[in-house]
């Protein structure tokens, strides 16, 4: 029997309340529909980020291939050079929000000119990001790293920081690419880049075609290199394509334009802080673990590996959940606001939980994947454990928090990462940790605190977010 309308219902008499109105269930075709368009879209951002950690890893065993001194000056300048270069990372992550609502407003000669106003910014930042790290011998110093080891270090990161510039403009092409639902091009382009990587660092590692044996130096050299020739081949790939013609990207010159460069910076910036701030928690994690020996730490730094490789799958998913999220608002539709936002949160958590399950399973093998030291596999076989926690955690936080960029929802977010992990989360694994006595487990479980916290905040957000636009655009939208 078909439901009644509301002009078909009879008024409700005087003393009574009139009978609630129906809200017509979504069919499941629908919430099939944007599952596939959600992985189609995530595919290849998973696939592109799994790609980025099979290069660092390249860099690891070939800088290890040349001795312990070559392993450090990478691994030392590499954990300043990525800290150093996440605010810009951050700031040009608002490119993509931005192009996905004019795609999705149907505004499509307006997107070549946020790419360019996003490229003046990236060459601005990388300009400015690599002349600071030549200036970062200090904190080496302050971190009271050995002295022989600091040349290598500052070495490696003066060679690699040239590639900034590079680096933040391609991040910027990315964004516009992903923005109108092409995400392949930089899954491609990352295939590519490994036997380039792996050809420079033979080539300034090791000292071929004539050239100087460089060591963990020529590590840098040839990251800095590949950084370059990414950012040509995205360049070629935007100018050639057929498909990015519509938005005029490069149709005409644009020069900067401080209005809408200020409008990036003030979407970015407060991703390029959450970004930061995500990244120091499990720094601050590791540098609470050093007083408890090598044993630790290496367990530490296995078990976060393992977790760092599968939250690449959510990380993905979660872009592809912003694009849907970000052109649904283009579109004033806040019924596929939201659900754009929920599929792709509920993706994550799902696949996450699926992940959660391999290593509660299975922590012994995988452990032993890493090391065969019997208290390093009993230590990062626990820890493990945790891992699996916290996994499900961070599928809801990154999915959310991705959502809420779709929204362009990014000062609130960013608040509540800096309260949750540095609040919240690093007193309560110190506390744990240090005071109490209970070391990586300590640790681990400040973590699981800072993330369900996350989690738990930034979801409600984008749930009271997404109301609040689907009122604003004249629609109840969904419960």
């Amino acid at each position: 029997m078909p439901t009644p309308t509301a002009s078909q219902r009879p008024p409700a008499t005087p003393g009574t309340q009139a009978p609630p109105v129906s809200r017509p269930a979504i069919p499941w075709s629908v919430w099939k529909t944007e599952v596939r368009e959600t992985l189609i879209l995530g595919g290849p951002v998973v696939g592109t980020q799994l790609a980025q950690i099979l290069l660092s890893a390249t860099d690891t065993v070939m800088a290890g291939r040349l001795g312990a001194a070559d392993l450090a000056s990478v691994a030392l300048g590499g954990g300043v050079f990525y800290p150093l270069c996440l605010y810009g990372m951050g700031v040009l992550m608002s490119v993509s929000p931005t192009v996905s609502q004019l795609y999705g407003a149907g505004r499509h000669d307006e997107i070549g000119r946020q790419l360019h106003q996003g490229l003046w910014v990236a060459l601005v930042l990388g300009v400015f990001t690599a002349g600071a790290a030549q200036f970062c011998e200090p904190i080496f110093h302050a971190l009271d790293v050995n002295a022989d080891l600091i040349p290598g270090a500052m070495g490696y990161l003066t060679a690699i920081a040239w590639g900034l510039p590079a680096m933040y403009c391609q991040i910027a092409l990315r964004g516009m690419s992903d923005g109108v639902s092409r995400t392949r091009p930089m899954f491609f382009i990352s295939l590519l880049s490994f036997p380039m990587n792996v050809f420079g660092n033979w080539v300034f590692m090791y000292g071929h075609f004539g050239m100087p044996r460089l060591g963990g130096v020529g590590c840098g050299v040839a990251s800095a290199i590949v950084l370059w020739l990414n950012f040509f081949m995205m360049a070629s790939w935007v100018y050639f394509s057929g498909g990015y013609r519509p938005y005029r990207v490069f149709e005409r010159f644009e020069w900067p334009r401080w209005a809408d460069i200020r409008k990036l910076l003030a979407l970015g910036t407060p991703i390029g802080v959450g970004l930061f701030m995500e990244c120091t928690l499990f720094a601050a994690g590791a540098l609470l673990l050093g007083r408890f020996g090598d044993t630790v730490v290496a367990a530490h730094q296995a078990a976060l590996n393992v977790a760092s490789v599968t939250f690449m799958i959510p990380l993905g998913i979660s872009t592809a959940a912003s694009i849907r999220v970000g052109q649904a608002v283009g579109r004033r539709d806040p019924a596929a606001v939201r659900r754009a936002g929920f599929t792709g949160i509920g993706l994550a958590a799902f696949i996450m939980l699926g992940c959660a399950t391999l290593l509660a399973l299975a922590p012994g093998p995988i452990a032993r994947l890493y090391s065969s030291d019997p208290a390093v596999l009993t230590l990062m076989s626990r820890l493990l454990l945790y891992a699996a926690v916290f996994q499900l955690f961070d599928g809801f936080q990154v999915a959310s928090n991705a959502c809420l960029r779709g929204l362009k929802d990014t000062s609130v977010p960013a608040l509540i990462t800096v309260v949750v992990y540095w609040v919240i989360g690093v007193p309560v694994a110190y506390w744990l940790a240090i005071g109490r006595g209970q070391q990586a487990d300590g640790i681990w479980s400040g973590f699981i605190v800072a993330l369900f916290l996350a989690a738990v905040l930034l979801t409600i957000r984008f749930d009271r977010i997404s109301r609040r636009f689907a009122s604003a655009a004249g629609s109840p939208g969904e419960s």
